[in-house]
């Protein structure tokens, strides 16, 4: 291979200075751009590699025209030799199906134990991600942080791994930027009280290290809501992945409900004005005692149905419909432009909120079941199980 003394020389520069601790070495004679341009001039004519397209796996896009992957093909063949580089090079071509890793961090859960599900997603350790240039990279910015408001983040995030075959396919990917199993696994864990966890960074990979060599460091951005990441650190235990399990095991049309209003409770945890937090309990709880196109008489709606849904002792009933009833006004004030300072008072208000809309997702998976509220108000409580007639 003619540029192969080239390549040794452009890698050999970088390598040395790595063993020689310099971070930032000084660029070599000759750029790999410079290097790879005979392969470049190659693959134009070439009836195979000079075709100009993208194949999506998922979000994952592998680019496929000249110059997408020649300076990568020149340092391959530098690891392998020439044959087994032009073999590696044919693949990225000829691949129409392959298996996704998708990967975000997860901030404010402290598990000491690798937790997998039936959906297929896992919580690890970022340390224990699979090698990859990405992890490599995730866990060197928590062991060395740059400055000193980068000690925010040093309390390391654990990882959410989810696993998926792909087929390729020519149009661009529309989906969410990670998958939906993975951010429904991570509001699941919003029932592990006072858990309040998001996600942070993500990015997809291919599980194929040959593909992998192809991959451009593309990272989505973190979805962080409220108070920095510390602030919400739970500890979750073995009985705390039961009830996540659960929760994800729970039928379509009640965890469709649960994910809605947990992905709520989560916001609320993490406020850290009353009013907010205030706001964001009361979408909760109407995400959760309301049905849709209900409107009208929404706070008298909400205290009645919580009081029959969360109690059955009618003095436990009066005290949880003012509680919702305050709860709401303090919404309202909110949602309408207050801007004074909020009392203690009502500081334990909005902090009620969040066990009340707690408890209403705690029997919410212990029925499995979406309540028909007419029938709960018709019966001032629990209804029986309905029989049909004939």
């Amino acid at each position: 291979m003619r540029i192969a003394p080239a390549v040794r020389t452009y890698i050999s520069h970088f390598e040395e200075a790595r063993n020689r601790g310099v971070e930032h070495p000084p660029r070599p004679a000759l750029e790999l751009d410079v290097i790879a341009a005979p392969l470049m001039d190659l693959t134009k004519k070439h009836v195979l590699f000079g075709r100009i397209g993208q194949r999506w796996f998922g979000p994952q896009a592998l680019s496929l025209f000249p110059g997408a992957h020649e300076r990568t093909l020149a340092m391959v063949a530098d690891e392998r030799g020439p044959e087994d580089a032009l073999r590696w090079f044919v693949k990225l071509y000829e691949t129409t199906q392959t298996r996704l890793r998708f990967i975000a961090e997860v901030h404010g859960l402290n598990l000491n134990a690798v937790a997998s599900f039936s959906n297929g997603v896992r919580i690890v350790q970022i340390s224990e991600l699979p090698d990859t240039r990405r992890s490599r990279s995730l866990n060197a910015d928590y062991l060395f942080p740059q400055s000193r408001s980068a000690a925010r983040y040093t309390m390391k995030p654990v990882a959410a791994v989810y696993e998926v075959e792909c087929v390729g396919a020519g149009g661009p990917y529309l989906g969410p930027p990670f998958s939906p199993e993975i951010a429904e696994t991570v509001r699941a864990f919003s029932l592990v009280h006072p858990a309040a966890p998001v996600i942070g960074l993500a990015w997809t990979e291919y599980c194929d290290p040959d593909l992998a060599r192809s991959e451009h460091l593309m990272w989505r951005l973190p979805l962080f809501d409220g108070p920095s990441t510390f602030m919400n650190i739970t500890a979750i235990y073995e009985a705390d992945l039961v009830k996540v399990e659960k929760v994800l095991s729970l039928k379509p049309p009640v965890r469709k409900h649960v994910n809605l209003a947990a992905e709520r409770l989560i916001l609320a945890r993490r406020r850290v004005s009353t009013g907010n937090r205030a706001i964001d309990v009361g979408v909760c709880l109407e995400t959760i005692f309301c049905s849709d196109g209900e409107r009208g008489e929404i706070n008298y709606r909400l205290g009645l149905r919580a009081a029959l849904y969360l109690e059955t002792d009618v003095d436990r009933r009066n005290i949880l419909r003012n509680e919702v009833r305050d709860l709401y006004a303090l919404r309202s004030k909110a949602a309408h432009g207050f801007q004074g300072d909020w009392t203690d008072e009502e500081t334990k208000t909005a902090m009620r909120g969040l066990e009340i809309a707690a408890s209403a997702l705690d029997r919410l998976l212990e029925l499995d079941a979406l309540p028909v509220w007419r029938d709960w108000e018709n019966a001032g409580g629990k209804p029986a199980p309905r029989t049909q007639i004939e």
